[in-house]
C-alpha cells in the first residue's frame, strides 16, 4: 500500500464514512457479527470436545489405559491376569453404574466401586485418599450395605451416619446404610451431583447379577514400554473385550454430535460469506454515489492504480474495525451459545461437567482473519472497476445508476451448470467424494451467487404493469429501481437467499427426521407399555438394571400379550462402539415388525432362533457387512462369529446397530439383566388398568417407571429437538445480517434517487407514495431472496439429508419439503425487507425536493 493511499484515505475515505454514519456503522455491523458467529461457534466446538476430553480423563483417574467390554462386564478375576503383564503397575477392576434409591428419599446416582487393596498411590476412578476410607468402613450394626456419601448431604437427615436408603437393585429392594463422608470435590462434574462410593464387593452386590465388572484400569511402571504393555494387554483381552485410550470415551460422546458440529460449523462460514456479499453491495453502492468525487481526484492527477489501492484500503479499514468489533461481540456471543448448548443439547448428556468456553487468542486472529479477508474479497470487484472508468465520465450530470445490462447468458449457464452439478453429486450418493455434502452446498452458494443477477432480471422482466395494477404507482416506481440496479441489489437477494434459505432447509431437516422417526416407531414400535428406570432416555439408555426374569411375572399379568426384556449394550467393534441389542426374536409382529432393508420374512424365525443377528442400515454400510456377511464380537468366552441375516432401519445409536435374541446374548455373555421392559398388549383390557397392575408388580421388587408408548415418543423427539435449538439461534444471526444488509441497500437507494425523488415531489407526488415506493421495494427484495432461498433450502437439507446423513450416520433420509413452511419463510422474508424500509422510506419521504435537485445538478 502506497504512501499517497494512505494519505488520501483521510481525505476521501474517512471523510466518507464520517459523512454516512449509519450506513458506515451497518457495514461494519455485517462484518462483526458474521465474526462473531464465527468465533461463537469455533469456541462452541472447541468447548464441547474440550468437556468430554475433560470428562474421559476424569472418569479415567489417571490410569493410561482402559480395558472395557460390553455391559455385560467382564470378571474382576480379569484383573489378576492384567496385573502380571510387564510394565503394568496396577490392575483396578472398577464398577460405574446408575442406582435409584426409592426411600426415604427418591434419587438417581451414580455408585463408584472400588478395590482399595488394588488402588496405586496416586488413585484411579476414585482420588486415593477418599478409597482409604473403603478399607475400614464403620461397623453397622444394623446391617445395610456400607456406603459413602458427598460430604455435602452430610446435613441432610437423609443421609445422617448410619441412615439407612431404600435401593432398587436387580435382585430386588436393598438397604444401604450412610458409612461415611467423600470430601467435596473428589470427583467434581464427572459423575454428576449425586456420585457415592463404595467397596468394589459392595457395589456389585448393590447393581449386578453376576458380579461382572464395567472396566479394568491400568496403571503402567515409570518408564514402561507403552506399545509392549499394548501388546500383552491385548493379547490376554482378545475377544473378551477390548482395550481403549481414556480418551477414546470421549470419542464415543463425540459421536452423537458430529455431524452436528459439522452443521454449526457450515453455518458459521455462511455468516461470513452472507456478511462478503453484503459488504460488497454496499461498497458497490457507495462507489456508484461517490463516481463524481473519484473522477475528481483522477483529473487532479491520482492514477487508477493509486485509486485501485486506496479503494481496497477502504475495505481493508472496514474489514479491520468490523473484525475488531466481531471480535469483543464474539467473545459474549461465544458464551452465550455454549450456555445455549449446555443447557439444551448439551443436558442430554448424562454427568459431563459443561466447558463454557471463549475465543483463544489464535481462534481470535482467526477470526479477525476471515473478517478482513471477506471485506477485502467484496471490495476488490468493485474497485477494479471504478479505477478502469475514465475520468470524465464520472464528471457527467446524469443519474448516479445506469441502466442494468440485459441478464447474461454465459453468468446464467454456468448457474445452471453448478447448480446441476450439485444435484447430480446429491442424486448420485457423493460419488464417493469426502464430505461430498459440504461440497453440494457450496456449489448452491456459487450457483445462486453467479446467477442471482440474471435471475433477478427474469424475475423482474414485464411485471411493470401487473405490479401498476396491485400496487399502483408505488409498485411500479420500486420494480423500476430494482431492474435499473438490478447488479448492485442482486447482492442483497443473494445474502437474504442465503439467510432465508438457512431457515427453510433447518425446517425441512426437522420435520424429515421427524417424519422418519414417526414412520419408524410406527411400524418398528409397537410395545403400548414402557417399564424403565427415571433417567434411561436421559442417560443415553443406561438406567439402572433390572433382572430379566422379571419379564416371567410381567406376562402373567391379564391383558398381556409379550414382553421384551430389553438390554442395551456398548460393544467394541473394529476400533468403534456399536449398540448391541438384545430383544425377543421370536416376538409376535404386533409387538414390533422390523422395516427390512436388506432381506425377507423368513429371516425373522432364523433371528428367533437365535441362528445370527440383524444389523442396522448405518452398521451395514459403515462396516460393510450386509446380509450374508459375517461379523465378530468379543464375549466373556472369547471372540465369536455372528452370520447377518438380514439389514433393519434403527436409528438407537448413530455409530450402528445389532439386534441378537435375548436368549441367544444371555447364553452367549452370561448376561440375565435389562434396563426397560417393552410390554405389548392382547386389547381384553384397557391400558390404564394393566399399567396399574404393571407399576404393583414392580413397585415390591424393583420400583420403576411405567410410561405408554406416546410418552416415550414425546420425550424422544423432546430430546430431538433441542439438537436444533443452537441451529435456530445461528439462522436468527443470519437473517440479522440480512436484515442491517437490506437497510443499508435502501438507505443507499434512497441517496442515489435523490434527484428521481425530487421531481416526484416537484410533480405533486405525496410523501405516503414516496415513502411506500421505498417500502414496496424493500418487499421486492425479501420476496426474491425469500423464493431463491426456498430453492436454496430445498437443495441444502437434500445435501444434508441425502450426503452427510449418509457419511455421518450411515443412511439417508427422505427430504420431506413443506410448503406451509415455504409460505411461512417467503413471508418471513418479505417482512424482512418491509422493515427494513422504514428507515430509508421515512428519510426520503422528509427530503426537500428544492435541496436534493440542488445536491444533483453539475
Amino acid at each position: 500500500m502506497s504512501a499517497r493511499a494512505l494519505q488520501l484515505l483521510p481525505l476521501l475515505s474517512l471523510r466518507h464514512f464520517r459523512r454516512h454514519r449509519l450506513r458506515t456503522t451497518l457495514a461494519l455491523s455485517s462484518v462483526a457479527l458474521g465474526v462473531a458467529a464465527f468465533l461463537a461457534m469455533v469456541a462452541l466446538n472447541r468447548g464441547i470436545l474440550d468437556s468430554f476430553e475433560r470428562a474421559a480423563r476424569m472418569r479415567a483417574g489417571g490410569a493410561e489405559l482402559v480395558v472395557r467390554g460390553g455391559r455385560g462386564g467382564m470378571k474382576p478375576a480379569l484383573a489378576d491376569e492384567l496385573a502380571k503383564v510387564a510394565g503394568v503397575r496396577a490392575a483396578v477392576p472398577a464398577v460405574v453404574r446408575t442406582i435409584e434409591t426409592t426411600k426415604p428419599v427418591a434419587l438417581t446416582a451414580l455408585l463408584i466401586g472400588v478395590d482399595p487393596d488394588r488402588m496405586p498411590e496416586e488413585g484411579g476412578v476414585v482420588a486415593r485418599d477418599v478409597v482409604a476410607a473403603f478399607a475400614s468402613p464403620l461397623a453397622l450394626l444394623q446391617g445395610g450395605v456400607p456406603i459413602f456419601v458427598p460430604e455435602r448431604l452430610r446435613s441432610e437427615p437423609a443421609f445422617a451416619l448410619g441412615a439407612a436408603l431404600e435401593l432398587a437393585t436387580p435382585r430386588g429392594l436393598a438397604t444401604m446404610r450412610v458409612a461415611g463422608y467423600l470430601r467435596d470435590g473428589w470427583m467434581p462434574g464427572a459423575f454428576g451431583p449425586y456420585a457415592f462410593g463404595a467397596r468394589l464387593a459392595d457395589a456389585l452386590e448393590l447393581t449386578s447379577l453376576d458380579g461382572s465388572v464395567d472396566r479394568i484400569q491400568l496403571f503402567l511402571r515409570p518408564g514402561a514400554d507403552a506399545a509392549a504393555v499394548r501388546a500383552g494387554v491385548e493379547r490376554i483381552v482378545a475377544g473378551r473385550a477390548i482395550l481403549s485410550d481414556p480418551l477414546e470415551i470421549a470419542r464415543e460422546f463425540d459421536a452423537t454430535l458430529g455431524s452436528f458440529r459439522l452443521g454449526l460449523r457450515f453455518l458459521s462460514m455462511l455468516s461470513l460469506l452472507i456478511a462478503a456479499f453484503l459488504v460488497h453491495s454496499t461498497l458497490s453502492m457507495a462507489l456508484a454515489e461517490r463516481r463524481r468525487e473519484l473522477s475528481i481526484a483522477r483529473c487532479l492527477g491520482l492514477p487508477a492504480a493509486g485509486l485501485r489501492r486506496l479503494l481496497v484500503l477502504e475495505g481493508a479499514v472496514i474489514g479491520l474495525l468490523g473484525a475488531g468489533g466481531g471480535l469483543l461481540l464474539g467473545q459474549l456471543l461465544a458464551r452465550l451459545m455454549s450456555q445455549l448448548f449446555w443447557d439444551t443439547v448439551g443436558s442430554t448428556f448424562d454427568r459431563i461437567e459443561p466447558v463454557v468456553s471463549a475465543p483463544t487468542l489464535g481462534e481470535s486472529l482467526l477470526g479477525a482473519a476471515a473478517g478482513l479477508a471477506a471485506a477485502l474479497v467484496a471490495v476488490v470487484p468493485p474497485a477494479l472497476s471504478v479505477a478502469r472508468r475514465s475520468p470524465l465520465e464520472g464528471l457527467r450530470a446524469e443519474r448516479t445508476e445506469a441502466r442494468a445490462a440485459p441478464p447474461r447468458v454465459l453468468l446464467l449457464a454456468g448457474a445452471l451448470l453448478l447448480a446441476t452439478a450439485s444435484v447430480l453429486l446429491i442424486r448420485s450418493g457423493g460419488l464417493g467424494v469426502p464430505h461430498a455434502g459440504y461440497l453440494a452446498a457450496l456449489l448452491l452458494v456459487a450457483a445462486f451467487a453467479l446467477g442471482a443477477h440474471p435471475l433477478l432480471s427474469l424475475l423482474l422482466a414485464r411485471t411493470g404493469p401487473l405490479l401498476l395494477r396491485l400496487l399502483g404507482p408505488a409498485g411500479r416506481l420500486a420494480r423500476d429501481h430494482c431492474e435499473r440496479a438490478v447488479g448492485p441489489t442482486s447482492l442483497t437477494v443473494v445474502a437474504i437467499t442465503l439467510a432465508f434459505g438457512l431457515v427453510y432447509s433447518t425446517d425441512v431437516l426437522v420435520k424429515s427426521y421427524e417424519r422418519m422417526l414417526d414412520d419408524w416407531f410406527d411400524e418398528t414400535v409397537g410395545e403400548d407399555l414402557f417399564v424403565m428406570s427415571r433417567d434411561f432416555l436421559t442417560s443415553g439408555l443406561q438406567g439402572a438394571s433390572f433382572d430379566a426374569a422379571l419379564a416371567d411375572d410381567v406376562r402373567k399379568i391379564p391383558g398381556v400379550l409379550h414382553v421384551h426384556a430389553l438390554r442395551f449394550s456398548r460393544m467394541p467393534y473394529e476400533g468403534d462402539r456399536v449398540l448391541l441389542l438384545a430383544l425377543d426374536g421370536a416376538a409376535p409382529p404386533k409387538a414390533g415388525h422390523a422395516h427390512l432393508i436388506e432381506g425377507e420374512e423368513g429371516d425373522r424365525a432364523r433371528l428367533g432362533r437365535g441362528d445370527g443377528v440383524f444389523v442396522s442400515e448405518g452398521f451395514a454400510r459403515r462396516f460393510g457387512k450386509g446380509r450374508g456377511t459375517s461379523l465378530e464380537l468379543p464375549t466373556p468366552q472369547g471372540r465369536r462369529s455372528f452370520p447377518v441375516l438380514a439389514v433393519v432401519a434403527d436409528y438407537s445409536w448413530p455409530r450402528g446397530v445389532i439386534w441378537i435374541d435375548d436368549d441367544c446374548y444371555r447364553a452367549v455373555w452370561g448376561d440375565h439383566e435389562a434396563q426397560e421392559f417393552g410390554i405389548t398388549l392382547d386389547d381384553t383390557r384397557p391400558l390404564d388398568a394393566v399399567r396399574v397392575d404393571v407399576a404393583r408388580l414392580f413397585s415390591s421388587v424393583h420400583p420403576g417407571v411405567v410410561i405408554d408408548q406416546a410418552t416415550v415418543r414425546a420425550n424422544v423427539m423432546a430430546i430431538f429437538h433441542r439438537y436444533w435449538a443452537l441451529l435456530l439461534a445461528q439462522e436468527g444471526l443470519a437473517v440479522t445480517v440480512a436484515f442491517l444488509g437490506t437497510l443499508h441497500t435502501l438507505l443507499i437507494s434512497v441517496l442515489l434517487r435523490r434527484r428521481e425523488i425530487a421531481l416526484l415531489r416537484a410533480l405533486g407526488a405525496p410523501r405516503r407514495l414516496i415513502g411506500r415506493m421505498i417500502r414496496t421495494e424493500g418487499v421486492l427484495l425479501g420476496l426474491a431472496g425469500g423464493a431463491f432461498g426456498v430453492l436454496f433450502g430445498i437443495g441444502t437439507a437434500a445435501a444434508v439429508l441425502r450426503l452427510l446423513s449418509l457419511e455421518e450416520q450411515g443412511f439417508s433420509v427422505v427430504v420431506r419439503p413443506s410448503g406451509a413452511i415455504a409460505a411461512a419463510t417467503l413471508a418471513g422474508a418479505a417482512l424482512t425487507g418491509l422493515l427494513a424500509g422504514l428507515a430509508p422510506a421515512r428519510a426520503a419521504a422528509r427530503a426537500a425536493p428544492r435541496t436534493a435537485l440542488l445536491d444533483t445538478m453539475a
